[in-house]
């Protein structure tokens, strides 16, 4: 009795293991997946400190997919929206991986058709400063890539002023870091013209 009570906890035990493989396979597979595909969506945001519109296509998180060679379908998809800024709002690369070439190429491509604003997200952070890739901020810049690490800009967009910022904050910091605070103040003590956030983590302004 006592064997085959410890057959049948084992043979459970069994289902428990394989059903626990499924679904760790199954979310694998999802991930994998979804990274295979890029998803739009539209936002609408009203203000009256905006006299004409501006459209901002906003991209993140893509971890060097690639969408066709060289990023094509996604390109083509950016030209086609018509965008007046293109906003990055980082992990476009993966921390460990020194070559992150599918970045710069897209990127090459992407100032050609708006100007181009990148905040870093974890894995630009950790890419220069665990795994000491320091040169992708210039290589970016060297493009034409706006990079907006702690830092903001004024810009005219469709007659349009608009205060552009952009910060790396991870929620637990809570603004504490200087240069970051200094740009939410910025951005917090411009009344008179809109502002845009560009950041990885925006839950840190909850």
């Amino acid at each position: 009795m006592k064997r085959k009570g410890m057959k049948r906890k084992l043979h459970t035990a069994g289902k428990i293991v394989l059903a626990l493989f499924v679904i760790l396979g199954l979310g694998f597979g999802y991930n994998c997946w979804m990274n295979a595909m890029f998803v739009t969506n539209f936002y609408t945001v009203e203000s009256d400190k905006v006299i004409k519109s501006v459209r901002i296509v906003e991209l993140s998180d893509l971890h060097l997919s690639e969408f066709g060679q060289d990023n094509e379908k996604l390109v083509q998809r950016i030209r086609g929206l018509a965008p007046d800024i293109i906003a990055v709002a980082g992990d476009m690369n993966i921390d460990e991986n020194e070559d992150y070439s599918i970045v710069t190429t897209l990127m090459e491509q992407l100032v050609k058709i708006a100007p181009v604003y990148y905040a870093p997200g974890n894995h630009e952070w950790a890419s220069i400063y665990a795994f000491h890739y320091t040169d992708l901020p210039d290589d970016l810049e060297a493009l034409g890539v706006h990079w907006m690490n702690q830092t903001y800009e004024d810009i005219e967009v469709n007659g349009n002023t608009i205060r552009i910022g952009g910060f790396f904050e991870w929620p637990r910091t809570e603004l504490e870091r200087e240069g970051s605070k200094k740009v939410a103040d910025a951005l917090n003590d411009n009344k008179d013209a809109y502002n845009v956030l560009i950041c990885h983590c925006p839950e840190v302004l909850k």
